[in-house]
């Protein structure tokens, strides 16, 4: 996609300069970014000649003037934290550090939104529109759970997601199944297992694990 831009912005900059067919006498010379946007404040004396184009031979008798270009305006500035002694990776866990007060609520709001959805669902079969919606609420839990302190509420979000993607008929998924999923991982948080050195928790996602796998495997062949 990047390339594709600036090759177009190139090839508009090509078509801007060999359309003129006046000269720009000094005080309206116009500048070019590097996408080949026009500028009007160029400074400088400057005239730019009409090009005399030779369509056979595709060649061009022209004069370019190319404005001055101030370096000072397009130099970054190196902070003080780019000095030899700045270690990215200290500053990151240190981030991580001071952000690690907010995971619990973070993940309360997750599990809260899981718990939520499948609550307005559970008495149901399940519809496209509810499994994706299930889905997505899941698949936040499987891709934060380890960051916010919840490997284990992860590893079952995994499976649930794996058991929603996998069966293409939402209405041949068991509620039951769906439920342990669900109130497993509210378990989990409401029970502060936050390792997965939890015996029992461990085995809980194990199970489910293997019995959503258990499910897909006997539906595949029926």
């Amino acid at each position: 996609m990047t390339i594709q831009i600036v090759k177009t912005n190139c090839a508009l900059f090509h078509d801007r300069i060999h359309a003129r067919q006046t000269s720009v006498t000094a005080g309206d010379v116009e500048q070019t970014d590097l996408f080949g946007h026009w500028t009007a404040d160029a400074p400088g004396k400057a005239r730019v000649k009409e090009c005399e184009m030779t369509s056979s031979a595709n060649t061009q008798d022209c004069e370019y003037i190319t404005p001055p270009v101030n370096l000072r305006t397009k130099v970054r500035v190196k902070s003080d934290q780019e000095d030899g002694d700045f270690d990215p990776v200290a500053a990151a866990e240190k981030a991580l550090q001071n952000l690690s007060g907010n995971f619990s609520n973070w993940m309360a709001e997750e599990t809260g939104t899981l718990v939520k959805l499948w609550s307005g669902m559970r008495l149901r079969a399940l519809t496209p529109d509810d499994r994706d919606s299930l889905f997505r609420a899941a698949h936040d839990i499987k891709g934060q759970g380890v960051t916010l302190g919840f490997p284990l509420a992860s590893t079952i979000a995994d499976s649930l997601c794996h058991l929603l993607e996998t069966v293409q008929d939402p209405r041949q998924i068991p509620n039951q199944l769906i439920e342990q999923h669900v109130q497993s991982i509210r378990a989990i948080y409401a029970d502060g297992a936050c390792t997965d050195c939890d015996p029992v928790a461990t085995e809980l996602a194990n199970q489910l694990a293997e019995i959503s796998e258990q499910f897909i495997s006997t539906l595949k062949r029926n």
